[in-house]
């Protein structure tokens, strides 16, 4: 199969998108269908990115990414939900898309373009930090768009920096 990373990162994006807004906006539902839905989100994002990167074995890849998104995404659920901390909520938003983008991948072997990958995530947490501290109504509208693309963004600097 073609390695086509940018259509999967922008897919996984919409899909990723969908999801937050849905439970953004089902906030006041029942939690247990939130978390349903940000989970299967997850898991199809990971698909998307993981199938059109190009990895020799996408469907393995793509599990073990979602369930690295969904192990910590879960215990920052747990975190936020006992302390209602504002930076836990805005790094539940970032870092389980984040970190799960960054392990489906291809290639994601290499350290360096892994760390940059990290790198990238990092960045889109102090972004979004920045934008809830600015502006909340703002950061729920961009914190789903930002984490993917500026992860795959730090890994094909991290490649041009290998390539260096």
């Amino acid at each position: 199969m073609r390695s086509r990373p940018w259509v999967g990162i922008t897919s996984a994006t919409l899909v990723v998108t969908v999801g937050f807004w849905s439970v953004a906006i089902g906030v006041d539902g029942p939690i247990v269908a939130g978390l349903v839905v940000a989970a299967l989100c997850i898991g199809f994002a990971m698909l998307l990115i993981a199938f059109l990167s190009g990895q020799s074995d996408p469907a393995q890849s793509a599990y073990r990414a979602t369930i690295a998104a969904l192990l910590v995404g879960g215990a920052l659920f747990i975190l936020w939900a006992g302390t209602e901390s504002a930076a836990v909520g805005v790094s539940l938003a970032v870092v389980p898309a984040g970190l799960g983008g960054a392990m489906a991948l291809h290639p994601s072997d290499d350290r360096l373009r892994l760390a940059g990958r990290f790198i990238g995530v990092g960045l889109a947490f102090i972004i979004e930090a920045a934008l809830f501290a600015a502006d909340s109504s703002v950061w729920a509208l961009v914190a789903p768009l930002l984490p993917l693309p500026l992860m795959a963004a730090a890994d094909v600097a991290a490649q041009r920096l290998a390539d260096v």
